[in-house]
């Protein structure tokens, strides 16, 4: 049998502010371009309230941003630029085009740079706008693209009303993370009015804000979920293991006291 071998792809875990007290998230964007594609990976107007999400880990000073992208795995087949355009809302006066170009903060990855390193965690600082901002990022030499897609089952007890209205749902986190970094990213927070409802005989899926990862293939990746209904109530805590492919998929069903989880994967090595 012959092995099994994917292809150099890029993983953006976090884009976090640093320094400075904690404020509103930024405006602007964060683009990726690969040679293959440009994708937008966060995207805030000012006119919609954008949700920071709180690390788990008591050492990160400041909130990350909610990534929504990529929406097809990041290629490292040649050069990678991430462009970050962000600032501060509360700007009166916008800048000219070669102010904003100049402040726009650009971490750049190129293949036949010798010195480029692969498949560790990289963390960068760069100046913007909004200050500096750091990225947490890695470049995988053998990967492949998975695409998460999370189903909420609940069961209703008997004699118990069902939930209704569109507050009804699931609240808290779900994370992915390699077991090669052990970095968590985050698909889903319900704590900054995410929600998702299920009705008692059936599922729903829940609104993932971002369900593309690259993983490396040789590394079992771990989908982590603590769910709770509104009321407090445990949905689902706990975490399944998945080894990576190079296609096909995989489903695993996460349950807990009041219902179920249930984790799709499909994997892609083109």
């Amino acid at each position: 049998m012959l092995p099994a071998y994917g292809r150099p792809l890029v993983e953006v875990f976090s884009v976090r502010a640093v320094g400075g007290p904690a404020r509103r998230p930024p405006c602007g964007s964060v683009n990726v371009f690969d040679g293959r594609r440009g994708q937008i990976i966060y995207s805030h107007s000012g006119e919609q309230p954008a949700s920071p999400i709180q690390s788990s880990s008591h050492a990160q000073l400041q909130d990350g941003l909610l990534l929504t992208g990529p929406y097809r795995a990041i290629s490292a087949d040649g050069s990678v630029a991430i462009k970050l355009d962000l600032h501060d809302a509360s700007q009166e006066l916008a800048p000219s085009s070669d102010n904003k170009e100049a402040k726009a903060g650009l971490i750049s990855w190129d293949v036949y740079e010798p010195s480029e390193e692969y498949d560790k965690a990289i963390s960068r600082i760069v100046d913007t706008r909004y200050g500096p901002v750091e990225v947490t990022y890695a470049v995988l030499s053998n990967a492949v693209e998975a695409s998460v897609e999370v189903t909420l089952v609940r069961r209703e007890e008997e004699g118990q009303a069902a939930d209704t209205g569109p507050g009804a749902g699931v609240r808290g986190r779900i994370v992915a993370r390699s077991q090669l970094f052990e970095i968590e990213t985050v698909l889903f927070d319900g704590e900054f009015g995410q929600s998702s409802r299920a009705e008692s005989t059936g599922a729903t899926t829940i609104p993932l804000a971002r369900s593309i990862l690259a993983v490396p293939l040789l590394w079992p990746l771990m989908v982590e979920a603590d769910l709770r209904a509104r009321s407090g109530d445990e949905i689902a805590i706990g975490s399944l293991e998945f080894q990576p492919e190079v296609d096909g998929q995989h489903v695993k069903r996460l349950v807990g006291r009041s219902g179920a989880v249930e984790v799709k994967i499909t994997w892609s090595g083109e």
